[in-house]
């Protein structure tokens, strides 16, 4: 009895452990990239931070980074990567060859899953794109699974199984892709739904959803599968598969620039940034996450560049001219808010990353590879500048990950960084 109820302290153990981990892109499913367990830096402490180690990558630039219990987990073109969290010491590689691309890195318990495709030119109806589930200690891999995962939540995974199709009459092709709900426990399929995709496998590989209980929430500014609207796109998980199963509120349906949306804590609001490609203007919009109906805008003098990060109440936009506009994540009471505050990093240069929270603290990362923390809480006298700044030499290309009192970015030279207190 002792033994088993050592087994059942270990187990809840880790599973409150894990929450210091960044596991996924955007910390979790709802994409908020917010670490709320994060203790050891914080406001007090973050201009301490320096460089701990590098490591260079065969071949760049690198994704966005996750870690686990074993290590920090990375991508380049064709490899994915477990690194000592400590020294930046490889523990393992895990590799595919040309055409061949590799994804974006997910943890889920102690696997690591990564999505790779075929990528080549020259033969377009042959794409076969898979699913490496490997081991996160050794690499060893212990399954595959048909289509590239885009999104975990829980034992759920969202799969996407992507193919061109030429049209009987015209010229070119149209990218297809079906995304699949799958259960990674029983591999049974729960849901799926086909959309029309611009671009290539290899945008494909970089498709990110927030993937909610009930539902589904995707952006791209090329997806055109009629009668759905460009724009953000909302699937019922509990519809039946096939049809457009999504939201069709035109006030927020088209938009250029947009990016992946983030979902509350309680799964009912779904936040969104991006350009009115009729000449409306930039905005972020709180939208009811199951009617689609919109709660409150927020109109935006400078276009954004990534996707919000949401924390302590807050919502962190990221801009393309470099500045950070904060607005209240529940609204100001009326259909338009303005913005709280403004931080700036100075540079002039765009924000092109997912911001980071942890400890107080806001992490950005930019276009001309300077990375800046900001308070969240703000500061006395707005515009807000930062409170500690460090430069890559390199654009930012792998969005800011805090973990166990470390601050992980990728560059577009093929380099993971990792800052951390002395």
């Amino acid at each position: 009895m002792r033994r088993i109820a050592g087994v059942i302290g270990y187990a809840l153990l880790a599973v409150l452990m894990a929450g210091c981990f960044w596991t996924v892109p955007g910390q979790g499913a709802n994409r908020q990239a917010f670490n709320s367990l994060e203790t050891k830096i914080t406001v007090a402490t973050v201009g301490s931070l320096q460089p701990v180690w590098q490591v260079q990558l065969d071949e760049g630039p690198a994704g966005d980074p996750v870690t686990s219990w074993s290590g920090v987990h990375v991508n380049d073109t064709h490899s994915v990567y477990a690194l000592n969290p400590g020294s930046g010491a490889e523990q393992w590689q895990y590799s595919v060859l040309a055409p061949r691309k590799m994804g974006q890195p997910f943890v889920r318990d102690d696997k690591v899953l990564v999505g790779h495709a075929l990528v080549d030119a020259t033969a377009p109806d042959d794409v076969d794109e898979k699913t490496a589930v490997l081991d996160t200690t050794s690499g060893a891999l212990s399954g595959e699974l048909d289509g590239a995962v885009v999104g975990i939540r829980g034992s759920r995974a969202v799969i996407s199984v992507g193919q061109w199709f030429r049209p009987p009459f015209g010229s070119g092709y149209t990218w297809l892709e079906n995304l699949i709900v799958q259960d990674l426990d029983t591999s049974e399929p729960v849901y799926q739904h086909l959309v029309a995709l611009g671009g290539t496998p290899e945008r494909t590989l970089n498709l990110q959803v927030t993937f909610g209980s009930r539902w589904l929430y995707l952006a791209d500014t090329v997806i055109s599968a009629s009668p759905c609207l460009v724009g953000l796109m909302a699937f019922s998980i509990e519809a039946p598969a096939g049809g457009c199963s999504i939201f069709t509120n035109a006030n927020w349906g088209l938009a250029e620039n947009g990016f992946t949306p983030v979902l509350s804590n309680d799964q009912a609001t779904v936040f969104f940034t991006g350009t009115d490609p009729f000449g409306g203007g930039s905005t972020v919009k709180a939208i009811n996450a199951t009617t689609g109906a919109v709660l409150w805008t927020g109109s935006l003098s400078f276009v954004p560049g990534a996707s919000p990060a949401l924390a302590y109440g807050k919502l962190y936009v990221p801009t393309q001219t470099g500045e950070l506009v904060v607005f209240d994540a529940a609204g100001c009471g009326s259909a338009t808010c303005a913005p709280l505050r403004t931080a700036s990093t100075g540079t002039g240069a765009a924000i092109t990353e997912q911001p980071a929270v942890a400890g107080g603290v806001v992490y950005t990362a930019s276009a001309d590879g300077s990375v800046h923390a900001f308070d969240a809480a703000g500061c006395a006298t707005p515009p807000c500048g930062p409170i500690w700044s460090a430069v890559t030499g390199s654009p930012i290309t792998g969005a800011p990950a805090v973990s166990d009192g470390k601050l992980y970015v990728g560059t577009e030279d093929g380099r993971l960084i990792a800052y951390g207190l002395p």
